[in-house]
């Protein structure tokens, strides 16, 4: 999630926001995948930090992401309570 947050934080200069906006709304969906009945996963992206990235995304003003880090955020809470 480290990394995740440095793609967001530190862009290319040269990227519009909707680009960069475009690069998270992807990779939530990939998240998405990941974290659906998948424990483990569920766990690493708790304890990398993960949660507080997304609801990070969830205050986001644009729908895409914001909706999306809600689907994340749920499937990483499924069956999971020590991510609650």
């Amino acid at each position: 999630m480290a990394d995740f947050n440095e793609m967001v934080n530190e862009a290319d200069p040269e990227s519009t926001v909707e680009q960069v906006q475009e690069a998270i709304f992807f990779a939530l969906l990939a998240l998405i995948n990941l974290l659906q009945k998948n424990s483990a996963c569920q766990t690493q992206v708790r304890e990398e930090g993960g949660i507080e990235t997304l609801m990070r995304q969830i205050r986001s003003s644009s729908f895409e992401p914001k909706m999306t880090a809600l689907l994340c955020l749920q499937h990483s809470i499924e069956s999971n309570p020590e991510s609650c």
